[in-house]
């Protein structure tokens, strides 16, 4: 391959510029209560860089995904720089800025032309509907397993042409690092062998087994990520609302959504949801949409075809996971599941640009208006768009701007007025939420929670009764019920939902205990003393364990039992001017 020119490296480092002063804003911006909490700010797995953490980081599920390589980079960056959000998106921005110059150097090799892989690079730069991946610290899995993606097929195209298994088994490792980032990457052993086709790769045993090892890992982690979205109950039924008529006209949209947003990015929002009251017109427009590009591709001859077909089929692959096939979550669209699959739509369209502009009069001053109008109003835009993740607030302001009803998002910014103990403000929301959603279990849970903080531990209790019954049973949700009957004195129901919630979640330590607190306060003593010894089996570090044991056993007169465990109870952190004078 020729090397690159000097005109073309500079072409390169000026797109990495402007793309840099784009993203300026995130350099301003916070996290938000979108999945940072969990996954950054409350995650204590990422809190210390240590072989005990790392275990149970590659062991672990994170809001319902196995991403271990991106988690591991969350502690890699909380171990320098703690819990600036500067640095998480500093670090989000680096890996967008490396995956423009592995989009190039991708499309570089495969088309040998540095013009398209140039003007291909600045369109996947600067696309507004790259923010959301860039701009979300959450979404770092996706810029990770792009980086990787991108590098094993970099490796792949090596491999084809040189004929080196060295180039073989990086891209097999690459391959790796890229499902343990997010498992959208199980789509790469499907891409590899419509690469062997292009390049008319006899197909044989030989080319099967080459295969083998991607196919093997991309159907182990498949399974692993389906059980990983059901336990996090991610995936929905939505039989009732759509049938699959209706979902496929859903697909058909997502894809006419992606692909006309590519280039005319109006209407973005962090949140599209699924249609309340049946489908508008448009999604039954949206088919028209795929059927224009296959009739594009028929219409085509020749080498021209082909790279048209490679960019078509590049996008389809990629996004082809992500395409809602099995309902994840409540969103009709996802902005951020475009950012690797865009590469192939502005291969395409580039290539075709090129073809129709070459050897007409004025072409170049074409090409260039055409460019030029691209790339400041994607420029404009994508700067817009990433002030828009400055914090909770300014988020979800954006997407009610758009979608008024959209109850997650009401749901979304009334946690964060109650982050800010602006009480009013977030049941304001939450009541917006159940008027336009009266099944939205999430409202009537948070806004039991901010009744419970507001001291209205009636609303709170009738509230959360509302969203058990709406089927969110999840042991830190009957263990909160608990504590409110409790407060209320209603000890025998709170000692029901704690039980509950031990049930669910045996590792629970503080269910237990507070199951064992209700059983000593009916004065079932040996009752309360298997709870709190079943506290301290599973953390035998637990202070408050210990000390409510050695109280049960002193009220059951066993002193020296009771003072033991006052002890421990000490030593694990225990105030010492609350153990009782009989063990002093």
């Amino acid at each position: 391959m020729p090397a690159k020119s000097n005109k073309t490296n500079w072409i390169l480092a000026g797109i990495l510029f402007l793309c840099l002063l784009v993203y300026l804003p995130t350099f301003n911006n916070g996290f938000t209560n979108w999945d940072d909490q969990k996954q950054v700010l409350q995650n204590v797995d990422i809190q210390a860089l240590n072989i005990s953490n790392t275990t149970k980081i590659f062991s672990s599920f994170y809001v319902g995904m196995y991403q271990p390589v991106t988690t591991q980079a969350y502690a890699i960056i909380y171990s320098i720089f703690g819990s600036s959000a500067t640095a998480f998106h500093s670090f989000s921005l680096l890996i967008h800025l490396l995956n423009i110059i592995l989009v190039f150097v991708l499309i570089r090799n495969f088309c040998r032309k540095d013009d398209i892989a140039l003007i291909s690079a600045a369109l996947f730069a600067l696309s507004p509907l790259q923010v959301e991946s860039v701009a979300w610290v959450s979404a770092l899995s996706n810029l990770l397993y792009t980086a990787f993606y991108l590098a094993a097929l970099i490796a792949y195209l090596k491999y084809i042409r040189q004929h080196r298994m060295s180039y073989f088994f990086y891209a097999l490792t690459f391959f790796i690092f890229s499902l343990l980032s997010k498992p959208s990457a199980v789509t790469f052993p499907v891409l590899i062998l419509f690469i062997d086709l292009y390049f008319r790769r006899r197909l044989n045993l030989g080319l099967v087994l080459e295969k083998l090892p991607f196919f093997l890992l991309s159907l182990i982690i498949g399974i692993v990520i389906i059980y990983a979205r059901q336990e996090a109950g991610h995936i929905i039924d939505i039989s009732e609302r759509f049938g699959w008529g209706s979902r496929m006209l859903l697909i058909s949209y997502a894809l006419a959504f992606y692909v006309a947003r590519l280039f005319v990015p109006g209407g973005l929002s962090a949140f599209h949801p699924y249609p309340v009251d049946g489908l508008p017109p448009e999604y039954y427009i949206a088919p028209i949409v795929p059927l224009m590009l296959l009739f594009l591709v028929f219409r085509l001859r020749g080498e021209l075809r082909r790279q048209v077909i490679v960019g078509l089929m590049f996008f389809l692959i990629t996004i082809a996971v992500v395409m809602e096939i099995i309902p994840v979550g409540v969103q009709v669209v996802k902005e951020r599941y475009v950012y690797l699959p865009s590469a192939g739509i502005y291969y395409m369209f580039t290539v075709l640009m090129m073809y129709f502009v070459s050897g007409r009069k004025y072409s170049r001053v074409i090409t260039y208006s055409i460019l030029f109008l691209l790339f400041v109003s994607f420029s404009v835009l994508s700067f817009s768009r990433a002030g828009t993740w400055h914090d909770s607030f300014s988020l979800w302001d954006d997407v009610l701007e758009q979608y008024p009803e959209a109850s997650s998002a009401l749901i979304n910014r009334g946690n964060a007025w109650q982050d800010e103990e602006e009480y009013n403000r977030a049941l304001a929301d939450y009541n917006l939420a159940i008027r336009w959603e009266p099944y939205a279990a999430d409202a009537f849970l948070n806004r039991g929670l901010t009744y419970y903080r507001m001291n209205n531990n009636v609303m709170a209790i009738m509230d959360f009764d509302h969203a058990i019954a709406l089927g969110i049973g999840d042991a830190e949700t009957f263990n909160n019920r608990g504590l409110l009957k409790a407060s209320s004195e209603d000890i025998s129901g709170a000692l029901a939902d704690f039980k509950m919630a031990a049930e669910i979640d045996p590792d629970f330590i503080d269910a237990w205990i507070n199951a064992g607190l209700m059983q000593a306060n009916l004065t079932h003593y040996n009752e309360a003393f298997n709870d709190f010894s079943t506290a301290i089996k599973k953390d035998p570090f637990s202070a408050r364990a210990y000390y409510w044991r050695g109280m049960v056993q002193l009220s059951m007169q066993r002193i020296e039992g009771g003072c033991r465990d006052m002890k421990s109870a000490v030593a694990h952190g225990w105030p010492q001017q609350q153990v009782p004078k009989v063990c002093q």
